[in-house]
């Protein structure tokens, strides 16, 4: 197959993405930041969760489902703990809201942990824990999504493939003096920071949307036709959206699946939507609110 690919510089996407959302109406600082995700994606090798989803954002923003709002509000200050209503703004300027509180709280008191609820998609998990990181801090970052996997041995999805990601800062910002103190926190001697982001199933969604709009087969491990055998069909794979759960190691991304949902419902005090009212992000009509929840 010939290559078809078209090789476009990183700052020519990212001010076209930014005249997209400006023209959507956010202002220019919210437009460029989240210009910034989504081409960072691309950059990063990630392409599920970079440009491939400003079609869905500005659909969505059009429809009413997503506000032009630049931040969310605070409905829950406990001091290290923190609820941040997104109010259905894109997810990644309330997710920067967020772990830029967690991040402030974290260098008052030493740990922190922010909560959104009515949250739209936020891109990818690594944005948020790299931040952290960078500042010094050990950085968790986790979300909701639509349901898309059996319980092991079931055949009804009841559970999303939802993310999580850690961050850990190396070199002079994880301890400048030594000692661990926090009052120290924010060096850096330029070492990169170890950042953990994976989907708890074989492949995240997008990835096989991808595969279906260039035509490739996936691995026979990433999901079921609808009959539930293994398919290397992507366009099957959507149709069916049922996960393989053969393999020993689903059992554990279940478990850890069913963590993040108790914890972001604790943590937004039952605003979150569960996992099984979620609508489908790409499928959903574009005027339904998705109202999921990070943390």
């Amino acid at each position: 197959m010939p290559d078809r690919s078209v090789r476009i510089p990183a700052s020519a996407l990212f001010s076209a993405t930014a005249r997209v959302f400006g023209a959507l109406g956010l202002p220019d600082a919210a437009a460029a930041a989240v210009a910034e995700g989504s081409v960072d994606g691309d950059m990063r090798g990630i392409p599920s969760h970079g440009l491939m989803l400003v079609p869905m954002y500005a659909e969505r923003i059009g429809a009413g489902s997503v506000t032009t709002a630049t931040k969310g509000e605070v409905v829950t200050d406990l001091g290290t703990i923190a609820v941040l209503d997104a109010k259905n703004a894109l997810g990644i300027l309330t997710g920067d809201q967020a772990m830029g509180l967690a991040i402030e709280r974290a260098r008052e008191f030493g740990i922190s942990a922010v909560a959104v609820r009515h949250a739209f998609h936020f891109g990818g998990a690594f944005r948020y824990v790299m931040a952290a990181a960078e500042a010094g801090l050990v950085g968790i970052a986790a979300a909701n999504t639509r349901p898309l996997m059996p319980a092991p041995g079931g055949a009804a999805t009841v559970v999303g493939n939802n993310p999580l990601a850690i961050g850990v800062p190396r070199g002079s910002a994880a301890s400048p003096d030594g000692t661990g103190s926090t009052a120290e926190i924010g060096a850096s001697d330029g070492a990169g920071p170890i950042v953990l982001d994976m989907a708890l199933l074989e492949a995240a969604l997008g990835k096989i949307r991808i595969a279906a709009a260039e035509g490739r087969e996936i691995p026979p491990t990433w999901a079921t036709d609808s009959s539930g055998g293994p398919t290397t069909d992507p366009e099957a794979a959507i149709a069916s959206l049922l996960p393989t759960n053969r393999s020993a190691a689903t059992y554990h991304g279940f478990d850890q699946i069913l963590r993040i949902e108790n914890d972001l419902q604790g943590a937004c005090y039952a605003w979150c939507r569960r996992r099984h009212d979620l609508p489908p992000t790409a499928e959903a009509p574009p005027r339904f609110p998705f109202r999921g929840g990070d943390f």
